[in-house]
């Protein structure tokens, strides 16, 4: 059942592409030009708009604020934790 749902969902793909194509290949240039540079306008527009949405929506929720207060704990290590680079280096390959 599941590959007959993907082979389906492949096919609708292939023939809505296929009719695209087969539209704008009727047109001649410079009406296959001004439908694309509406199109790439058009992605353009969309995209703009949801950078802005996804700016304000940072800019307001300021997702990890809470979490990124220090923790003290995390200040002074404990010894058993102190080591060199070489050392953490090492330790991957051992």
């Amino acid at each position: 059942m599941i590959f007959h749902k993907a082979t389906q969902t492949t096919f609708n793909s292939f023939v809505c592409y296929l009719l695209v194509y087969v539209g704008t290949a009727g047109l001649d240039a410079r009406s296959n030009f001004r439908l694309g540079i509406r199109a790439v306008g058009y992605y353009l527009l969309t995209t703009c708009i949801a950078v802005v949405i996804g700016l304000v929506c940072v800019l307001t929720i300021q997702p990890g604020r809470l979490a990124a207060k220090p923790d003290e704990s995390l200040q002074n290590p404990p010894p058993e934790l102190e080591g060199s680079a070489i050392d953490a280096i090492l330790d991957i390959i051992r």
